[in-house]
């Protein structure tokens, strides 16, 4: 499960770069003796035929993402994952990555939502150093 979510996390934040950088679908020349050929559509013209995702559906999957990450890394079994977002937020996550949506910013958010947001933050930062520092600890140990 770790991996399948560090390659989701990959996955989105390519998705997010890539679609940052353009809006221009790509242009493919096709040799004549490949246009007689019957069949079903080849994937390449597929892929190009379909829609652009929409920006900040990415970003918040992403973020979504990241934070099941971070659970799973550091096992914080109590931390609510989807508690992290207001409601009109989580039901952004059961839509079409290229659907057109309106995202409440983050300056928007409640003040207990932003706490529980800090406290995982924090208890992730702490875990993390603690982790690195024990690594470092055992290698001069040895």
């Amino acid at each position: 499960m770790l991996k399948f979510l560090e390659l989701t996390c990959e996955l989105l934040d390519r998705i997010y770069q890539t679609e940052a950088e353009t809006s221009l679908a790509p242009v493919f020349e096709i040799e004549d003796h490949w246009q007689l050929i019957q069949g079903p559509t080849p994937l390449v013209e597929l892929a190009v035929d379909q829609p652009l995702p929409n920006h900040q559906l990415v970003d918040l999957h992403k973020q979504l993402s990241t934070v099941m990450h971070a659970v799973m890394v550091f096992g914080m079994k109590s931390v609510k994952v989807l508690g992290m977002f207001d409601f009109s937020t989580r039901n952004a996550f059961f839509r079409d990555l290229n659907s057109t949506i309106v995202i409440p910013s983050s300056t928007d958010a409640d003040l207990g939502l932003l706490q529980s947001r800090q406290q995982v933050i924090t208890i992730c930062v702490c875990l993390d150093y603690n982790i690195k520092h024990l690594k470092i600890f055992q290698e001069y140990c040895m």
